[in-house]
């Protein structure tokens, strides 16, 4: 049984559109998950949308970007996709789309989501990354970032699934998937942590009281106990880990550097969200992870 069985795909006329239809489509092929292709429209007269794009009135543009989003499945050979235009706000179309077919992952593009307006005023991506009640998986669509990552590409390469890991349910949840996803795409899995060094003060304060059990808080320890556990629930789930790192600093910072040092085809994170006014501005880590970076990001709930 595949990780997905149904995924709801967030469709508009443009470039970037159609190429997070031709990636669900693509996906669709190897594991026949069933693709619910959903486009937004207006319902009043034409007006500007927080992501720079506009929201048409009427139906015709959502019903005639469905019908070329269907002819791209098919092209894949993908005859399972079914389509929706429905009136109102994207990112509420999507979420509530996502509820009414009880899909368990929502595929959107990421057209405006490292805009200083898409961050000031929010984007699509970002919008349904915060409120979503199930993975999202972003694409990384925007012409620079996409045309970078294929030249990087090797011309006969083995895919490669980097998934951040620490100790909380989220991020048990995310290795769960990473390593699932793994699998169905005969990808090597790479585990990620990160760690930060404590105050020397504090630290040394913490090995005169532990005494014989100081290197519980000494270095990278902590970490290295969870990545091994996460190692040997992957692998119990047939994944091929192919090695586990470690950094020492900013874990958003680290992550970035280990996805371009290995050309990942996937960042797989916990989808933990920050609260307040700030919020949006400044963002999450699994956020700026994906605003950052020009790998796909799979955003686990």
């Amino acid at each position: 049984m595949p990780t997905y069985e149904k995924v709801v795909v967030g469709v508009h006329d443009s470039a970037s559109g159609r190429r997070t239809v031709e990636l669900a489509a693509s996906l669709s092929t190897e594991t026949a998950a069933r693709l619910v292709l959903v486009a937004a429209y207006g319902a009043g007269e034409r007006r500007p949308h927080e992501s720079g794009s506009y929201l048409e009135a009427g139906p015709g543009p959502a019903e005639l970007a469905l019908k070329r989003a269907l002819e791209i499945c098919e092209a894949f050979g993908v005859d399972n996709a079914e389509t929706h235009a429905v009136a109102g706000d994207p990112v509420t179309v999507l979420v509530n789309a996502v509820r009414e077919h009880q899909a368990p992952v929502l595929m959107v593009g990421s057209h405006g989501l490292a805009t200083l307006s898409g961050r000031l005023l929010g984007s699509v991506p970002g919008g349904v990354v915060r409120e979503a009640e199930c993975d999202v998986f972003v694409v990384q669509t925007t012409s620079q970032r996409w045309r970078v990552r294929l030249r990087r590409r090797p011309s006969s390469y083995r895919r490669t699934v980097l998934v951040g890991v620490h100790d909380t349910p989220r991020s048990r949840a995310a290795l769960d998937r990473a390593a699932k996803l793994s699998v169905d795409f005969d990808a090597d899995l790479i585990l990620f942590g990160a760690y930060e060094e404590l105050f020397r003060p504090t630290l040394e304060n913490a090995i005169n009281a532990l005494d014989d059990e100081s290197y519980l808080v000494q270095g990278s320890f902590s970490i290295e106990s969870v990545l091994k556990d996460a190692e040997r629930h992957a692998r119990a789930l047939g994944a091929r880990v192919a090695e586990r790192v470690i950094v020492a600093g900013d874990p958003m910072k680290g992550l970035l550097k280990v996805a371009d040092k290995t050309g990942a085809d996937l960042i797989v994170m916990g989808n933990h969200q920050l609260t307040g006014r700030m919020s949006q501005l400044i963002g999450s880590i699994s956020e700026q992870v994906t605003r950052r970076t020009p790998t796909h990001v799979l955003l686990v709930h």
